[in-house]
């Protein structure tokens, strides 16, 4: 419940920045653009575990499978930090697409040349962490150092928000994130490691 609270917390204090005019139009004179993110998850966890609930396996064989698909939150990341997370339109503590294995956000302001995305499913007692990725606009970008903060940004988020508890998962985290070139995103869906990820350009 206390990590639940602190994700909330980012939630209510990043949201204002879709509510606020000034805000937005000062964005796009600054480069930044707006599209429509859409996230489908694997059905399970890269282990085979279900999102939410214990599943056939520990539910024993003879009681029906309690599991069901994951709450999807996404964040976005620039240079200075987290920028936003994407929540309920009427709360900010809950997923816009509750048990759902997809998911769209619609009119996402994003940071210009590189920008990061992290996807949490979001339960009472232990948030999971789904898929982490750092876009950039050219190549050369990916090895930048500003690629570099980005991902420590959201290193500390992430084990802030949804800490890793099993070696394997956290065996899994050392890892470097994924670094793609945005317009293949654009082009047709990336796969990450348990999920996939595609962006449409909406700008005015």
């Amino acid at each position: 419940m206390k990590k639940l609270i602190i994700l909330s917390w980012f939630f209510f204090c990043s949201f204002g920045l879709y509510l606020n005019n000034s805000m937005i139009k000062q964005a796009y004179a600054d480069g930044h653009r707006t599209f429509d993110i859409h996230v489908l998850t694997d059905q399970s966890k890269i282990g085979g575990q279900p999102w939410d609930g214990p599943g056939a396996m520990l539910a024993g064989p003879f009681l029906p499978e309690v599991s069901s698909p994951p709450d999807l939150v996404v964040c976005t990341f620039g240079e200075q930090g987290l920028l936003s997370c994407l929540t309920s339109p009427k709360r900010n503590d809950r997923s816009a697409c509750h048990n759902s294995f997809d998911c769209d956000w619609l009119n996402v302001l994003i940071e210009p040349e590189i920008f990061g995305i992290t996807i949490i499913d979001l339960d009472v007692k232990q948030n999971d962490f789904v898929d982490a990725v750092i876009l950039v606009d050219r190549r050369e970008q990916k090895r930048s150092q500003a690629a570099d903060r980005i991902e420590a940004v959201m290193r500390s988020f992430i084990a802030a928000n949804a800490p890793a508890l099993m070696e394997g998962e956290k065996e899994r985290r050392e890892r470097p994130f994924q670094r793609i070139i945005l317009p293949l995103c654009e082009e047709d869906t990336c796969v990450l490691r348990q999920s996939r990820i595609l962006f449409e350009r909406v700008d005015p």
